[in-house]
């Protein structure tokens, strides 16, 4: 018999730890402190935990992103703790609260700092801008996809690709090692056509030796290995400047590198500055003997964001986990009137791996090992500490197939193209092509189809389901690309010219055909709290959109194109049903689904529906569509359904992230039901289905402003300029209010110290009208010291590449974006990402 404890729940009056940060040292710290009876709150502003060590096998597409992530919420009720999601923007030690970025605060009793730190470039001139980092796993996922396509590029053009590795310590060697064998055997499976000998790894050290923490013969061992796979290493070699297609030394010499990964070091992120703590090397947080932060009693930190100058540790895996169960256990002496305990590192080894059956290990006994041994060793120890029994399941099968099947195609999960695959691309939370749409198609399609997309997971998602409809038996499927599948009657009166603009436009789904099947039943509560079920509109069309209740990327798209679609179907309009069901697992309640529907517009428009978890998820299960948490996010397949009068899957549409294509899906829609109604009614728009021309930081812009005066607001290089994307429906999220009238200190503060102006742009094509967007702003009470526009097409949104509701774009006077940020910053942390980038901005 087994018996499972449960988990007592804390003493409401018990002492409060608030943990900011779910790496190592912040999860290690949970379960001392529950087990002591205290209230534990754990803060992060990802959904996950990020497994750091293995992000590089992830770059260069070993494993898949979900397999080096756990959700922080899981880990934290796991222990009886309770998870928030924010960013640390500010603490107050005197009041004992702290304030996250999203204007939530909370008060605490102690409080752990173990939030982990970012990429050093300590000075180097366009390092910033031209290189990328690997610290987390939007970098991993950023570096893969221009790996990738770098690859693939050589397919056609001519040439080489030349990739510099900076920093010879574990990450940088590991790196340099796969990319190397990536070269040397799996290039020649995956892109046939291309030579491997035009792929260039270089490996740039400052010190005489690689692996410092290591012993010489080993830091020679792995020295000899990349050398054997081909790796160029450069030692006693210092950085002088980095381009966007060179790396220039110290001592003059220019090496081509068309990717340059960072690995060189750390230091806190720019946020820190604003918590009023004392900082040591690199910003990170000066810490005493018993891990306090030195001159506060109750804050701790631990990981690598802590720093002793008078005990330094190594930035590894191992002194963080033990450093949050340090901190815990001295809260726990504190709290039983005992005398906190100074930090002893207890040094248990550290170990590299160079790339299959190579590596090197040093344990704290003096035991060194060495080749397959310890590459064993490397990987038995990374399973061991993997969260999660899926993710050391699915690492262990994607590793043994990369190392066991070695040479043989398939062994690299491939990206996305890059929005930009000349430019650094922007850190994007939409990345459902690749992590929801492509596993989605896995799923309806089996086994069938798993060997096929190998080949083809690099390309767009609705080729994917192209393929999807050929591989899988649903032959409608594989009509994607056609406004008239096989059987139906046309419902557009457009030209086959036009089609022809329409399929090649990559921001427009023109739908799947499903085959007529009849649509599974449903019975959950809408807006109102009102039951209903699918069944309930026979008669009608209906369309139906798997929506978050919390999202501010692509759903607000999805719910403006099937309100576009029901309006230029004019009277006929009314035998349209418009349904929505709650994706969000963690926001379904009756107020959450009304509160999107209010913020968009909706009340009275459509019926969105929620229920039970378990209800979501057996309706999610009969319309396959996939739930995850992904690039922090609620991710889920962007699917919208149109069902007949009959209750029959009609066709699917898979929502693409531009602003500027929204008249034109809902055009797609429009016309796709109108061939479903009696008389066939007009559609009373028919505009191009061609590409839009985006209007980027470029392009010289008059846009109308929302002042209630009215006006214009002009965008454009001539000058630096910072660039604020909203929309008054984040309200429903944050404290939208106080984040705009906030955005007034900054505009005092780039006046007084010379950074760049601030401009705001409301993306009114996904409001209800522009006329609800100026109401909102002369309702703030507090008049706004900067201009603000309406982006009326999609076009600006779409030109400044924005992702995600808010977006600042900080732009150059010549008009290149040279830095974004997705999501609300407390006025420290904006005004230092700024004046950090605000040098490049002046070209």
């Amino acid at each position: 018999m087994r018996t499972i404890a449960r988990r007592r729940q804390a003493d409401p009056n018990a002492p409060h730890v608030v943990i900011c940060g779910a790496g190592f040292g912040g999860l290690a710290a949970i379960s001392r402190l529950t087990r002591a009876g205290m209230r534990v709150t754990l803060v992060d502003g990802h959904l996950y935990s990020t497994f750091q060590p293995l992000l590089y096998q992830v770059a260069t597409g070993g494993l898949n992103p979900g397999d080096v992530a756990y959700p922080a919420g899981g880990f934290a009720r796991r222990y009886g703790a309770v998870f928030r999601r924010g960013e640390l923007a500010a603490i107050d030690p005197a009041s004992r609260r702290i304030k996250l970025g999203n204007g939530h605060d909370m008060s605490y009793d102690y409080l752990i700092l173990a939030t982990g730190v970012t990429t050093a470039f300590y000075g180097i001139k366009g390092a910033t801008e031209h290189t990328f980092g690997l610290y987390t796993r939007t970098d991993a996922i950023a570096l893969r996809d221009h790996l990738m396509a770098g690859f693939e590029r050589l397919s056609v053009d001519q040439g080489d690709l030349n990739v510099t590795v900076v920093g010879g310590g574990a990450t940088g060697v590991e790196l340099a090692g796969t990319l190397a064998e990536l070269r040397r055997t799996v290039l020649a499976s995956t892109f046939p056509d291309v030579d491997p000998a035009r792929v260039h790894v270089r490996l740039v050290e400052m010190a005489p030796r690689l692996l410092g923490p290591f012993h010489p013969k080993l830091q020679e061992y792995a020295k000899a290995q990349l050398l054997e796979r081909g790796v160029d290493v450069r030692l006693d070699t210092r950085i002088g400047e980095v381009t966007a297609n060179q790396v220039r030394l110290a001592h003059g010499e220019d090496l081509p590198s068309d990717i340059t990964v960072w690995a060189a070091g750390v230091a806190a992120g720019p946020g820190v500055a604003g918590w009023g703590l004392p900082q040591g090397k690199n910003g990170r947080i000066v810490v005493g003997p018993d891990l306090r932060v030195r001159g506060q009693d109750r804050i701790f930190a631990a990981g690598d964001i802590a720093a002793n100058p008078d005990d330094p540790t190594p930035q590894l895996a191992q002194p963080a986990l033990q450093m949050g169960r340090h901190a815990a256990a001295q809260i726990v002496r504190l709290e039983g009137q005992q005398a906190a305990e100074p930090f002893r590192y207890h040094d248990k080894g550290t170990m590299a791996t160079i790339g299959r059956r190579s590596a090197v290990v040093q344990l704290a006994g003096g035991l060194r090992l060495r080749g397959t041994l310890a590459w064993l060793a490397w990987l038995a120890l990374h399973l061991f500490y993997l969260l999660g029994g899926r993710n050391r399941v699915t690492t262990l099968i994607n590793l043994a197939y990369r190392y066991i099947f070695w040479g043989h195609g398939g062994t690299v999960i491939v990206g996305d193209e890059p929005v930009n695959a000349q430019q650094l691309p922007v850190a994007r939370k939409n990345l459902f092509l690749q992590t929801v749409v492509v596993r989605w198609a896995d799923r309806m399609a089996g086994g069938r189809l798993v060997l096929a997309m190998n080949r083809f997971r690099a390309r767009a998602a609705l080729s994917a389901v192209a393929l999807l409809g050929v591989v899988g038996g649903l032959p409608g499927l594989a009509a994607c690309s056609s406004g008239t599948p096989p059987g139906s009657q046309a419902g557009s009166s457009q030209s086959t010219g036009a089609n022809s603009a329409a399929m090649d436009n990559p921001n427009l789904d023109l739908g799947s055909s499903l085959g007529n099947k009849p649509a599974p039943d449903f019975r959950l509560r809408n807006q109102f709290g009102q039951p209903m079920s699918l069944s309930q509109f026979r008669g009608k069309v209906v369309m139906l959109a798997f929506e978050d209740s919390e999202c501010t990327t692509v759903c607000p798209l999805t719910t403006q194109s099937m309100l576009l679609a029901k309006q230029l179907l004019g009277p006929a309009g009314s035998q349209v049903q418009l349904l929505g069901v709650d994706a969000n697992p963690d926001a379904i309640s009756v107020a959450d689904v009304l509160s999107y529907s209010r913020t968009h517009g909706l009340v009275n428009q459509w019926n969105f529906l929620t229920g039970s978890l378990a209800e979501l998820k057996a309706t999610w299960t009969k319309y396959d569509i996939a739930v995850q948490v992904e690039q922090d996010q609620i991710d889920h397949t962007p699917a919208l359904f149109v069902i007949d009068q009959q209750g029959r899957e009609r066709k699917l549409y898979l929502t693409q992230m531009a602003y500027s294509s929204v008249g034109q899906s809902a055009q797609v829609l429009a016309d796709e039901i109108a061939s479903l109604l009696p008389g066939h009614p007009t559609v009373a728009s028919q505009q191009s289905l061609a590409s839009i021309a985006v209007q980027g930081p470029s392009d010289h812009l008059t846009l109308p402003s929302a002042s209630a005066q009215g006006g214009t607001v002009t965008l454009g290089p001539g000058q630096p300029r910072l660039v604020m994307f909203f929309a008054t429906w984040l309200d429903e999220v944050a404290n939208l209010k106080s984040e705009l009238t906030g955005m007034n200190a900054y505009v005092a503060a780039a006046r007084r110290t010379g950074l760049p102006p601030l401009a705001a742009v409301d993306e009114t094509v996904v409001e209800p009208s522009a006329q609800a967007v100026r109401s909102y702003l002369s309702g703030l009470g507090t008049k706004l010291d900067f201009p603000v526009a309406l982006d009326i097409t999609g076009r600006v949104a779409d030109g400044y590449q924005v992702q995600d509701q808010p977006w600042f774009a900080l732009v150059s006077a010549s008009g290149r974006i040279i830095w974004s940020h997705d999501g609300w910053l407390p006025l420290p942390a904006l005004e230092a990402a700024v004046k950090q980038h605000a040098a490049g901005a002046k070209g």
